[in-house]
């Protein structure tokens, strides 16, 4: 763990490093922001998607299905999209 931390020549935390890691400010490699495009992508799709098909209340969530044949439709979707964009992430090098 302290080669992702900045450490001072005595080996000590600095009090920013310190500070990032009592309130969880971290930032990201080059690794971690492209799982995280791929996250908001995948969210991204399957909500624009849900809101075509759902007949359901918006919830916090986003909106919810209104029947049991909507809720197989988002998650057959969902499945897609996740294969779909793991597909993707292989053929661009990442890992699982």
């Amino acid at each position: 763990m302290k080669d992702k931390l900045k450490v001072e020549e005595s080996g000590a935390v600095g009090h920013s490093e310190c500070n990032a890691l009592l309130y969880g400010r971290f930032e990201r490699d080059e690794h971690e922001e492209k799982l995280f495009e791929y996250a908001e992508q995948y969210h991204k799709e399957c909500e624009a998607y849900d809101e075509t098909v759902c007949t359901g209340e918006k919830g916090r969530d986003g909106v919810m299905p209104g029947n049991y044949w909507q809720l197989v439709a988002i998650n057959k979707n969902a499945l897609q999209v996740r294969k779909r964009i793991l597909a993707d992430a292989e053929s661009n090098g990442e890992e699982k």
